[in-house]
């Protein structure tokens, strides 16, 4: 049993990390050395990115027009319906681990040098104001998140140099007998959490932030709130800065049955940098398999392939397009299983920090605009969008919805191009 926690750089005293069940990338570059300060969550104005500008955007050009298009209502299926709503509340996020292995007796390190390496997951805002919810092992220092990588780290790099005992007792030596510590002593390893948020390819990343982040995404710094590991529910709330931010509506859980259509969305197997600059979710479809329990906590278990990177990506019902969970762990064997950790989980990590599941007036107007657009009303969608391109100028499925509003509007007889 693994989560889809992914390490996909590493530094100084250690190549590409895998927690357990996990994937690695070897040979990509190594991530900026941590702060001396604790780096749990940074503050330098040189590191952090500059505000969103304020400033009507410039009307996006029309899009060419497509003769085969047609009038009429656009074809919509209800897997597109609920993917256009969700998908501007989706995240990337990224953990910096920076870390020591003390051994308990002695007090000795195993390394001078400290480990160091990044892990990436999936996240989604469950409020306008910031609230960002992922997978508690993404942000785990415990032997549930990162000191499994740790360790299996350094089992690796013994094995490398000659140490002639079996994996099974390297582990039982090191988990047993050492501890994973941060700079300061009998602390936890050292994280630094980045959240990305995918902005428009026509905008210039240096439009909208100082500081470019992979594939031109909009970077913020993310405090974490509260987690809970794997075994207790694996549900984790985080916080960025922000206002009026896309979020996810979370579905009852009263709604979802066996057989209840579900799409997974997230980013499998992500490895920074990409040449083409383009962050984008990917969509898995599929069905509920199973309601279970295990050791107390519920999950679903559902047939949609999900892979490493999308851990804390969010489940959604196809139907109402509302998050019935987050994407949380797999098994591996000659039949993949894979399982969400439902809505009540999340909500419950809401309601001990007083924070509520809502949208805000982003939120309204794109979906507004967006019901225009499946209704046939392209003038009015175009309206909507701009009005959200003035308040997000780097909301990428508004442009996306816009061009794709205008080519339909060009394609009407007698119609002249829209501006």
């Amino acid at each position: 049993m693994g989560g889809f926690l992914r390490a996909v750089a590493s530094a100084t005293a250690a190549t590409a990390l895998a927690a357990s069940g996990c994937g690695s990338s070897a040979g990509s570059p190594a991530p900026p050395a941590a702060p001396t300060s604790s780096p749990a969550s940074p503050t330098s104005s040189a590191a952090s990115p500059a505000a969103s500008p304020t400033t009507t955007p410039a009307s996006p050009p029309p899009a060419s027009p497509s003769r085969s298009a047609p009038s009429g209502r656009p074809p919509v299926t209800p897997e597109e319906r609920a993917s256009a709503l969700i998908r501007p509340s989706v995240m990337y996020v990224e953990v910096e681990w920076r870390g020591y292995l003390r051994n308990l007796s002695s007090g000795q390190f195993w390394s001078a040098e400290p480990i160091s390496f990044l892990a990436a997951c999936t996240g989604f805002t469950v409020n306008p104001d910031g609230h960002v919810v992922t997978a508690g092992h993404c942000v785990d220092p415990g032997i549930e998140g990162a000191s499994r990588a740790f360790f299996d780290e350094v089992i690796r790099k013994e094995q490398e140099k000659g140490n002639k005992k079996t994996k099974e007792q390297l582990d039982k030596e090191f988990t047993g007998n050492w501890v994973v510590e941060g700079e300061v002593a009998g602390t936890p390893p050292d994280m630094i959490v980045r959240v990305f948020q995918s902005v428009a390819p026509m905008v210039s990343p240096t439009d909208v932030f100082a500081s470019p982040g992979p594939m031109g995404a909009l970077p913020k710094f993310a405090r974490v709130v509260s987690f809970e590991p794997t075994s207790k529910g694996d549900v984790a709330l985080l916080k960025v800065d922000g206002a009026d931010l896309p979020s996810v509506e979370l579905a009852p859980e009263s709604t979802v049955e066996i057989g209840t259509p579900v799409l997974a969305i997230g980013y499998p197997g992500f490895e920074r940098p990409m040449e083409d600059r383009v962050l984008e979710p990917t969509n898995k479809d599929g069905k509920v398999s199973a309601k279970i329990t295990s050791k107390g906590v519920p999950l679903y278990e559902i047939s949609a392939a999900i892979s490493q990177g999308m851990s804390g990506g969010p489940a959604v019902e196809t139907a109402s397009a509302k998050a019935m969970g987050l994407l949380t762990f797999k098994i591996d064997n000659e039949q993949q299983f894979n399982f969400v950790a439902p809505s009540s989980l999340i909500r419950e990590i809401l309601a001990r920090n007083g924070v509520k599941n809502e949208q805000g007036a982003l939120d309204r107007l794109y979906r507004a605009a967006l019901e225009d657009y499946w209704a046939g009303d392209y003038p009015a969608a175009m309206r909507g969008f701009d009005a959200v391109l003035v308040r997000m100028p780097s909301h990428r499925q508004a442009w996306e919805y816009r061009a794709k509003a205008a080519e339909r509007m060009a394609a009407r007889p007698g119609r002249p191009a829209p501006s």
